[in-house]
């Protein structure tokens, strides 16, 4: 969904385009109001520019799956209309595939350092002259051999499986990602959760050095207020879409073990929306 266009795929053969509307996301809510009666669930991607006043480009992209296959511990569980594309999957399920050993793909680790490097040096130039609090940076790294992600997403997610991972392919986005945190988890009323993380720190199995790092996580300076000024900037951020008792901040520095490597100190905050609102708010910190 882009700001010019709204469509909806209904089936292989109906696409249903919708003109532009000055409330986007209500279309969305009304068109899988509209899909038949009994289980379903809706996959896909919204970027963070879907919260801007005029965004541009595709921000939100949606799939309703006809079959879904649901892992667990205890096993794998098809649904799905058609029986015999049921038991084509159950039957790739059960059947023994070849093992395989991952293999690494070379690249430059030294791509763009320079450029990084002197990014750093401004954000901490914005920092001590006090015209931002905090900079997130990020790079991007090229990779010329092809990767397969598939086997990416294994690898990672034995190495250190995350609060919240993603193996993607749809439309023309196709990525996989690791992350600690959860943007926002919404509840069927409309009410949210969203929960940042801030320090980070390695997760030993000596309960000696654990214990030391989750203290330091605690009581570091710079940690304590990295976390803070993220849960201010996600209560304001909030402010905008919540009823009128506003978001809740609670459990602020606990410490909690996410994936085999790192303890986080998560905070939250809890809110529901104005009445005859419905929706996600527009940006905000994120949790375990």
């Amino acid at each position: 969904m882009g700001r010019r266009h709204r469509r909806h795929l209904r089936s292989s053969s109906a696409t249903c385009d919708l003109p532009p509307s000055g409330a986007p996301y209500d279309q969305v809510d009304a068109l899988l109001g509209e899909l038949a009666a009994g289980p379903w669930e809706a996959f896909g991607w919204v970027k963070f520019e879907a919260g801007a006043s005029r965004p541009e480009g595709r921000v939100v992209h949606l799939v309703v799956p006809r079959t879904r296959v649901r892992f667990s511990r205890s096993g794998a569980v098809v649904r799905g209309p058609d029986p015999r594309t049921v038991d084509r999957l159950v039957d790739a399920l059960h059947r023994q595939h070849p093992g395989w050993e991952p293999t690494g793909v070379p690249f430059d680790h030294e791509a763009g350092a320079v450029e990084y490097t002197a990014a750093v040096e401004r954000a901490l130039s914005a920092i001590r002259s006090r015209t931002v609090d905090k900079v997130v940076l990020s790079r991007t790294v090229p990779v010329e051999a092809d990767v397969d992600l598939v086997a990416t997403y294994t690898v990672g997610h034995v190495r250190n499986p995350s609060a919240r991972s993603v193996l993607l392919s749809m439309h023309d986005v196709e990525l996989v990602a690791f992350c600690p945190e959860t943007v926002v988890s919404v509840g069927p009323s409309g009410a949210f959760v969203s929960e940042p993380v801030a320090g980070t720190r390695a997760c030993p199995p000596d309960a000696a050095l654990a214990a030391k790092l989750r203290a330091e996580l605690r009581t570091d300076p710079k940690e304590v207020y990295e976390h803070a000024i993220s849960i201010r900037a996600m209560l304001e951020e909030l402010e905008d879409v919540c009823a009128d008792d506003g978001p809740v901040a609670s459990d602020l520095l606990s410490v909690l073990r996410r994936g085999r490597s790192s303890t986080s100190p998560p905070g939250s905050a809890a809110g529901s929306p104005p009445a005859g609102r419905h929706g996600t708010p527009s940006r905000r910190s994120s949790p375990p």
